[in-house]
């Protein structure tokens, strides 16, 4: 039974069969596998492959937790015995830790004498790409569960094993991929007046939304990264005729990353308009901020109470997380839990979510559980 087997051997398991977004199939059985040893009631297939699994101990509040299936596709560098066992994917982001936490949460929860309340538990596909959040919003298996309070976690390499890292309002930053497509027209190099140079188009048009920083609210973080610039052939005699542009922009409000989005859009009307060049924008893998209710001191409290290190965040995490979907449905928080001033960086090849801190995780989870029924 998956429910007697120690936790850190079903991280392990997790670890070795990972799989990409919207393709968490296997990894979701599991899951519901698991929890259908604890009798809960199980709804699958909710935004791609998400899993919620529900069960009310007595009168009480509803509280969810939450947790990623998905893993990235990038190949695992380590000689583990638990090495991913699938090509090309692997969970260099921690979401098998994640997923390992809830699991404990769930067999503390059953060893609990006179628990009150309903647990939710919501396993979510496809957040690397920033899509089954979203996805889950709005169905019916999430909103008839009138949910009070949402909890999430996120490791944090880099900071002391089990530490816990909290910031009240905006926790980690909105971001938007920017893809911008370029048509001109082909000339040959010696009379590019009778072209439309696609590359130097593009080139203006990543110079333009660099300088849209310079207009951002003095005082709130920005960030605009170029990603990608590819255009023409190695054909020294002929202007291009097509480029691509792609970057990545961020903010620590969702507020401010629909400006920029904003901008971006005047910036390619002007030089549609300027050189008679089709343009084509796309915003691809938007992820709002993830915005934390605020929790009063409750965090800090729990964290004294069971000797974990809390730090208060004066500044968003910069990576983004689409937990922050969630929000339109019901209030949300997330913490950071350090995973080890030694880890490797996430979604590095070498990165392994560390066993010790599932305890850690599971621990403060199940106290904020119970401070609120």
């Amino acid at each position: 039974m998956l429910t007697k087997t120690p936790i850190s051997e079903l991280r392990e398991r997790l670890h070795q069969f990972p799989e990409l977004s919207e393709n968490e199939e296997k990894t979701a059985g599991f899951i519901a596998d698991f929890f259908s040893e604890l009798s809960y009631k199980i709804h699958r297939e909710v935004g791609f492959h998400g899993i919620v699994a529900s069960k009310r101990y007595g009168s009480g509040k509803t509280i969810a937790f939450r947790a990623e299936l998905d893993a990235l596709p990038i190949d695992e560098e380590s000689e583990r015995a638990y090495k991913s066992q699938n090509e090309g994917v692997s969970h260099s982001c921690g979401h098998d830790g994640h997923m390992a936490i809830l699991l404990d949460l769930a067999l503390r929860f059953e060893k609990t004498e006179e628990l009150t309340g309903e647990v939710v538990f919501i396993f979510q596909s496809a957040e690397e790409n920033g899509q089954g959040a979203e996805q889950m919003i709005g169905r019916e298996e999430l909103v008839n569960l009138e949910i009070h309070r949402c909890f999430a976690l996120h490791n944090i390499p880099g900071e002391p094993l089990g530490s816990v890292h909290y910031k009240t309002g905006s926790f980690a930053c909105a971001s938007v991929g920017v893809d911008l497509k370029v048509r001109g027209k082909s000339s040959h190099a010696a009379h590019p007046e009778f072209g439309i140079n696609a590359l130097s188009i593009a080139s203006e048009g990543l110079q333009k939304i660099q300088k849209i920083q310079d207009q951002c609210p003095e005082g709130e973080f920005t960030l605009i990264t170029p990603i990608a610039m590819k255009s023409g052939k190695r054909a020294f005699g002929t202007v291009p005729s097509d480029a691509t542009l792609l970057v990545t922009m961020r903010a620590e409000k969702s507020e401010i990353l629909e400006g920029m989005m904003d901008e971006v859009k005047a910036i390619v009307k002007g030089l549609e308009d300027q050189y008679k060049a089709r343009l084509k924008l796309s915003f691809k893998e938007y992820f709002p901020a993830t915005v934390n209710f605020d929790d009063e001191g409750l965090l800090k409290e729990i964290c004294v109470e069971n000797k974990s290190q809390y730090v208060e965040m004066d500044r968003p995490f910069r990576w983004s997380e689409d937990f922050g979907f969630f929000r339109k449905c019901f209030p949300i928080l997330m913490f950071g839990l350090g995973s080890g001033e030694s880890q490797p960086h996430l979604h590095a090849a070498n990165f392994d979510f560390p066993n010790e801190i599932i305890e850690n995780g599971s621990d403060i989870f199940y106290r904020l559980y119970n401070s609120y029924q």
